[in-house]
């Protein structure tokens, strides 16, 4: 994938196969999400692996609220078994549409989470037939094209 803005994003095809499986396509399921954990590299990212919902996590039909024990729990185990290469580059999380797109919770949450961490983000919404992808700065938020 690769942005307006020149940045290189490339997700692993087991990063996109897990998320995958949780795809809203039941008219009951619930949302779910995780974060993305990878390396930096300069202003680049490689999305190297994900979490899958928790049990702690609080889900419904339209709302995934992530709860930070076990994501952080997975994350840090990334983070040791790599020498401290792989960290935290972003969340995803599933929209019960066929092309998903940010609701104004989810822009103003990724603006925050780009603020607290202090660096870019990459955020991931998985829809039923398509998926959305974006960076998010402290500034702006802009989706990234898939280029296969």
């Amino acid at each position: 994938m690769d942005s307006v803005s020149g940045r290189l994003v490339v997700v692993n095809s087991s990063v996109m196969e897990l998320v995958t499986r949780y795809r809203q396509a039941g008219k009951k399921d619930s949302e779910s999400g995780g974060i993305l954990i990878g390396i930096r590299r300069g202003e680049h990212f490689e999305v190297t692996a994900a979490t899958m919902p928790q049990i702690s996590d609080k889900r419904s039909r339209f709302r995934f609220e992530r709860v930070e024990k076990g994501h952080s729990d997975l994350l840090k185990r990334h983070w040791v078994e790599s020498r401290g290469e792989e960290n935290y580059l972003g969340e995803w999380h599933t929209h019960p549409e066929d092309y998903p797109s940010p609701s104004t919770l989810d822009l103003s949450e990724w603006q925050r989470a780009a603020t607290h961490h202090k660096c870019s983000l990459i955020m991931i919404i998985v829809g039923r037939k398509a998926n959305y992808f974006s960076l998010v700065t402290r500034r702006d938020i802009s989706q990234l094209h898939v280029v296969l």
